[in-house]
């Protein structure tokens, strides 16, 4: 089975990469069960483009089952090239999973050719649906997994990856080969411990998971090894847990002190020491609104 996950970033920019399709693919290669009987590969493509070019492009490579990461953004045009790619392949199985996929589960099967969305974290969830389909059995009812042609009523949130380093690193199992890109997204935690009422992060899922800062020091040692230039840190509360920021403030200043890193901190969080290390660090900080006022 041969699978395309399909990215349509904004623009090529140092922050266009598809880390989430590629988290999905690192853990569909890792699985036992799957890695001899699917072929997996990443597309990426851009704001602006033809949804019929976009669609042909896919088409070429024959792929089994395509699946795109949707956002608000893009929906438009991926629903577009969905409906043009089921006339080029028929047999082709569509998902999506993402921002909007997330928020609007039931509007965007009602609305497009696709044959299921994920909610919520996707990695467990579709290495169980490819398990099904490479066995020749119909989609499972599963937490987070809706489908086309049905009602979809009280369908569970996925569950959340408790241990996150169960998921391999993109990074150094080489699903993302860091030379192609102009930029990294760096994604340190998952979850959030504020609930504000515009943001995503913390919705439904309580409390924070982090990956191990053992794993993410062996990534930035290849971030350096690689001669990657800017990187933007995905944790929306960088500073909240202060020991943990401080040693990977000091981590980065010891490993990759030319290279430039984006986070996203509340300046609540804040003290002398914490403010002393980032100005060793080649960075910018951005402090959201929710930090002006209660």
């Amino acid at each position: 089975m041969k699978i395309c996950f399909a990215s349509v970033h904004i623009k090529d920019s140092p922050q266009a990469m598809p880390l989430a399709a590629a988290l999905l693919k690192a853990k569909l290669d890792s699985d036992e069960k799957l890695k001899d009987k699917i072929e997996n590969y990443l597309s990426d493509f851009y704001l602006g483009i033809d949804p019929e070019e976009m669609a042909g492009s896919i088409a070429r490579d024959q792929p089994d089952m395509v699946g795109f990461s949707i956002y608000l953004w893009n929906r438009h045009t991926i629903v577009e090239a969905c409906q043009i790619l089921k006339k080029l392949l028929p047999g082709v199985r569509l998902f999506a999973g993402g921002a909007e996929a997330s928020a609007l589960p039931q509007f965007l099967l009602d609305t497009s050719e696709l044959e299921f969305v994920i909610k919520g974290e996707a990695e467990n969830t579709l290495v169980d649906v490819i398990q099904n389909m490479v066995n020749e059995q119909p989609l499972p009812e599963l937490p987070g997994l809706y489908r086309s042609g049905n009602a979809n009523v009280n369908v569970p949130d996925a569950k959340v990856q408790e241990n996150l380093d169960s998921i391999p690193s993109p990074f150094l199992t080489g699903v993302l080969k860091l030379e192609n890109y102009k930029g990294v997204l760096w994604e340190l935690s998952r979850g959030c411990i504020f609930k504000c009422t515009f943001c995503f992060e913390g919705l439904g899922i309580a409390g924070v998971r982090r990956f191990s800062v053992d794993r993410l020091r062996q990534e930035l040692l290849l971030f350096e090894e690689k001669h990657v230039t800017q990187v933007w840190v995905l944790d929306p509360t960088f500073n909240q847990d202060r020991a943990r920021a401080k040693e990977i403030l000091r981590m980065i200043i010891e490993v990759s002190p030319r290279i430039h890193f984006t986070f996203e901190i509340r300046t609540e969080f804040l003290d002398e020491e914490m403010a002393e290390l980032f100005s060793h660090v080649h960075c910018t900080l951005q402090s959201g609104l929710q930090s002006a006022l209660p």
